[in-house]
């Protein structure tokens, strides 16, 4: 049975497959998982916006830059969520949507955003044991912190 993705923006032309791993539930509607994590992502940046640079932000214009940034510029959505998280945490001079432009192309958040990526990997130990026979395999997950 195949249902479609409800996002408007869909990544995969609207078909999913009944595949528990390759769809989320909202409601009574259907997503890919990237689908809606890209929405999920895509409402934050609005209400982070709203919260934290400008209460009286024209919402079709960030809606339309935004969409600009993700969907025809092919920058990831949690990219540009960290572009604006950075820009207010690091004070810069981010007031108008058409303004993200310079920050996404700025190396110095590119490489910052590379960084806090390799920290959100999961580390593993990996470590083999011979016993008589068969040796077996263990998997110690690294505590963060």
């Amino acid at each position: 049975m195949n249902r479609k993705c409800r996002y408007s923006h869909c990544w995969y032309d609207g078909k999913i497959d009944i595949d528990k791993e390759q769809y989320v539930q909202s409601g009574s509607s259907y997503y890919h998982t990237k689908c809606y994590n890209t929405k999920q992502d895509i409402d934050f940046i609005k209400q982070y916006w709203h919260d934290n640079i400008d209460c009286n932000v024209v919402y079709s214009q960030l809606i339309k830059i935004l969409n600009q940034l993700i969907f025809e510029n092919h920058n990831d959505s949690d990219y540009v969520k960290f572009v604006v998280m950075y820009c207010v945490e690091h004070k810069m001079n981010l007031h108008y949507p058409p303004g993200m432009k310079y920050f996404i192309s700025n190396h110095k958040i590119q490489i910052e955003y590379q960084k806090t990526k390799i920290k959100k990997v999961d580390t593993y130990n990996f470590s083999a044991t011979e016993n008589n026979d068969e040796p077996s395999f263990s998997i110690k997950k690294k505590q963060q912190g």
